[in-house]
């Protein structure tokens, strides 16, 4: 009941207001930033905490939503996109972002994030980006599939 009560609590609040949602955040456009297929940086322009999951004693999850929008700054500048104008809109590229994000002791641990691009203009959101990182390796993560096959098993006759 308390968990619940946690999680209610923090439904749609600004990630400001929170160390962890900030936090949270942070990793959030970092992954956003290495993964989208742009020469641009992003920038955050509206972060809002959706839940506050606890797991135990030193984790929490991070569900947050924001929306992103391109900034001038390019990827390799290295700049913090916080600090980037932003190119705008209609010319700018945009999109709303669940970030799914862990916490383990108050620090970024991974995240899966799942952006819908909104400068389209068609009715249903179309998924641009899912992925999952940890700070040391922010690869995406992808299930190899594989092709059944069948083997016919072979008999031999012994000859006389």
């Amino acid at each position: 009941v308390f968990a619940a009560a946690q999680i209610l609590h923090c439904s749609g609040i600004p990630c400001s207001s929170s160390t962890e949602g900030l936090t949270a955040l942070k990793g959030t456009i970092a992954q956003v930033n290495v993964e989208f297929a742009t020469s641009n940086l992003f920038a955050v322009v509206n972060c809002e905490l959706n839940e506050r999951i606890p797991f135990g004693e030193r984790i929490v999850f991070i569900n947050l939503t924001i929306d992103i929008q391109e900034t001038v700054c390019n990827k390799s500048s290295g700049l913090d996109p916080a600090n980037c104008s932003l190119i705008p809109n209609p010319d700018a590229r945009t999109a709303t972002c669940r970030g799914f994000a862990q916490l383990q002791d108050g620090v970024f641990v991974s995240v899966v994030v799942l952006c819908m691009n909104t400068s389209l203009t068609t009715t249903a959101p179309t998924t641009i980006l899912t992925t999952t990182t940890t700070p040391t390796t922010p690869k995406t993560t992808t299930t190899p599939t594989t092709t059944p096959t069948t083997t016919t098993p072979t008999t031999t006759t012994p000859t006389t």
